[in-house]
């Protein structure tokens, strides 16, 4: 999956990935992997990530493109599709806290 989303600056004090997915998943910020999931066996549910200044410094201001690589479910000797997904990134700020 792959979307696009427009910032005005990078400006937020922190930087938070969620995603829900059932099966691992390979995460890209404008075409750089800044996260990779292990495969879960727990009912899906957003899990957030706080993400690194390794991973912030692909954001930049204007257009960006955050994209995900699901890995297919295996059960019982058989392969079947990954079901859903949905992430975003979400920008915080110190002052949105108060």
């Amino acid at each position: 999956m792959r979307t696009r989303f427009e910032l005005d600056a990078v400006d937020c004090d922190s930087y938070r990935l969620s995603i829900l997915a059932k099966q691992g998943c390979d995460v890209y910020l404008n075409g750089h992997r800044i996260q990779t999931y292990i495969w879960w066996k727990d009912l899906p549910h957003y899990r957030p990530i706080v993400l690194e200044a390794g991973q912030i410094k692909y954001l930049k201001k204007g257009t960006n493109i955050l994209a995900a690589y699901g890995n297919v479910e295996y059960e019982k000797g058989a392969y079947k599709p990954a079901g859903q997904m949905d992430l975003f990134i979400e920008g915080l700020k110190m002052s949105d806290l108060k």
